[in-house]
């Protein structure tokens, strides 16, 4: 906004029968009117988000001479171009003196033009928002709102996909959003508009639902079809339902992703330059191939490089001879490669190198500098030489003096030195060259001279060489682990008095009937059932060796159990079983017969005719 005097600004205020209706709030005649605008600046953009007042003004005429009727001002917040307001929420319609005198109410019985200003808040001067006439007529609108109907069409700003609601006439749409249609079925007779108005580069898409058509054409990607688009500012569609699908009356053209169904009533040649608006065809919505040279209308340098794609698409033929391409325009960095050049092409004088330019690293001057390359006084530090295997003795001038530090004596041999030379130790490198033989048996070096550390072992020391008083120990000094008395301790070593614990004893089964001495283990040392048959040598328990009544039948190993009745016999050979005695006479004879040594407790009854 500026502080010129007033000027009409470049403004839109959509059309007031879609962009504004009533809210009656009835209280005798003081309604309020919702009223919604749209404001942009001279390049058809939306102005700054931000705080505006506007001033809305009723007039009896459309012109200069007319006289205004009503006024408010109201400090609005406006976003993307868009604001909603209350009209008559600061002068009442019934008292636009706000004098508390009702008589010049306004009766809306005769047409009334609006008029409107904006400037930015805190500003002073106001600009006029233009329309086609210097007021806008308000007489069909206000005709409906002063017979208090609800006919106004409800209008919704939109900026993110949404679904159609039944509360929603007409959608003003912002950015890059889709649109859902609601059903068809059911709405025979509705029509829903859906504008565009935000500026160009967005895309607003129309979807049907449940296989519903537009124009006959299916709109639900769910079903694998295009929707309908509208790309062009101010562009809308007006989609009216027929009871089972969508039939449009577009109002200001509309696109599709698809085929529209119509295309090809469109008379050949009838669509020029004037039908199409700037910008609006892109390389994706032609056919391959479609537009020919002739439908072209270019003047010379009329196409920018900018429009025309020819990535890898010129070829070396296609450039005159002659082109004199400058070489400006070329972008040869790090482009021109050794082969790309004729030998010798590069001249000394096409060098343009500075003192320091061209490092060594970069010449390759191998088997190429010969000694006349090289100045008298060029004075070559001794570091830059490599003399390896290369100095001869003629090299070497007579009074050279070469100090003996310089010297390298590895390998000279006796022979090589006069008798009476006499060669410091310093200069000696005798290191692992002295022999035991080159050392005199009365040489008598002393034991500071040695460094003996870790170094005598057990076969440097002969037997019995370390006697008791040379060690130096405390108790614990040598830890058991250290000694080695592998079948080495003998009875004697162990003191009367070792007391040795029975824990550190192992005599698992190890303790033998030698071990014992005759007598050793009692009757109380031996567990109950402990001993059974297989350890008692055969015949070897006698009476006296069994306490009174301690065999039990129980105790017997008897092959089966018997019944009453039965007498116990012998097999012959040690074992013992039951035996049924015959009613039928058996006689004493054929029952084996048991001989008790001594008085016997047997029970008779169970023996009879036992003939014991």
């Amino acid at each position: 906004m500026n502080n010129k005097t007033q000027k009409t600004m470049a403004c839109v205020l959509l059309g007031m029968l879609v962009i504004f209706f009533p809210v009656f709030l009835f209280a005798k005649i003081s309604p309020l009117v919702n009223f919604q605008g749209y404001i942009t600046d001279k390049s058809g953009m939306p102005v700054a988000d931000g705080s505006y007042d506007i001033k809305f003004s009723i007039y009896d005429g459309d012109d200069e001479t007319a006289s205004e009727l009503w006024n408010e001002i109201q400090n609005v917040s406006v976003k993307n171009g868009f604001y909603t307001v209350s009209l008559g929420s600061v002068t009442a319609f019934k008292d636009p003196n706000r004098d508390t005198d009702e008589s010049d109410a306004l009766g809306f019985s005769k047409p009334y033009f609006l008029g409107i200003k904006v400037r930015k808040y805190g500003e002073s001067t106001w600009d006029i928002i233009g329309f086609d006439a210097r007021y806008l007529p308000l007489s069909s609108v206000w005709s409906a709102f002063r017979a208090k109907s609800v006919s106004g069409r409800l209008i919704a700003i939109k900026d993110q996909n949404t679904i159609v609601s039944d509360a929603e006439d007409m959608l003003l749409v912002v950015g890059q959003t889709r649109i859902t249609l609601s059903s068809a079925l059911n709405a025979a007779g509705r029509m829903i508009t859906i504008k565009k108005v935000d500026p160009k580069g967005t895309i607003v898409t129309i979807i049907s639902v449940n296989g519903e058509t537009i124009d006959g054409v299916n709109r639900d990607p769910n079903d694998g079809y295009d929707p309908l688009e509208l790309t062009e500012k101010y562009q809308e569609i007006n989609l009216i339902s027929d009871g089972r699908n969508w039939i449009s009356t577009a109002g200001g053209g509309m696109s599709s992703t698809g085929s529209s169904g119509n295309i090809t009533d469109i008379e050949p040649g009838s669509i020029n330059t004037i039908h199409l608006a700037d910008h609006v065809i892109s390389t994706s919505k032609l056919a391959n191939k479609s537009v020919t040279s002739e439908k072209l209308f270019l003047e010379d340098h009329s196409i920018e490089h900018k429009k025309i794609d020819l990535t890898n698409a010129i070829t070396n033929s296609e450039i005159a001879p002659n082109a004199a391409i400058p070489y400006t325009k070329l972008q040869l960095d790090a482009s021109i490669d050794t082969k790309d050049l004729i030998d010798k092409a590069v001249t000394a004088k096409k060098l343009a190198l500075a003192k320091g330019d061209l490092s060594y690293s970069m010449i390759n001057l191998t088997g190429l500098i010969i000694n006349s390359d090289i100045s008298e006084n060029a004075n070559i530090d001794y570091s830059k030489l490599n003399l390896n295997n290369a100095l001869t003795d003629g090299d070497i001038a007579e009074n050279a003096s070469i100090s003996h530090t310089k010297l390298d004596l590895t390998g000279i041999s006796a022979a090589d030195l006069l008798g009476s030379a006499t060669i410091p130790y310093d200069n000696m490198q005798i290191e692992g060259r002295i022999k035991n033989s080159d050392i005199s048996t009365s040489a008598e070096i002393s034991y500071n001279k040695l460094n003996l550390t870790n170094m005598i072992k057990t076969s440097d020391l002969e037997p019995g060489a370390v006697t008791y008083p040379k060690l130096d120990l405390n108790n614990g000094d040598i830890p058991y682990a250290k000694i080695s008395l592998n079948q080495s301790v003998i009875d004697a070593d162990i003191a009367e008095n070792a007391n040795i614990n029975y824990s550190k004893l192992d005599l698992q089964n190890k303790i033998s009937t030698g071990d014992l001495l005759n007598g050793a283990v009692t009757a109380n040392k031996i567990a109950r059932d402990a001993v059974r048959s297989e350890t008692i040598l055969d015949k070897n328990i006698t009476t006296d060796d069994l306490a009174d009544s301690s065999v039990t039948a129980g105790k017997l190993n008897v092959s089966q159990e018997g019944t009453s009745g039965q007498v116990l016999s012998t097999d012959g050979i040690g074992g013992l079983f039951w035996q049924s005695v015959s009613s039928s006479g058996t006689t004493s004879d054929t029952l084996s017969k048991l001989t008790v040594a001594g008085h016997s407790n047997l029970n008779t009854l169970a023996a009879q005719s036992a003939n014991i």
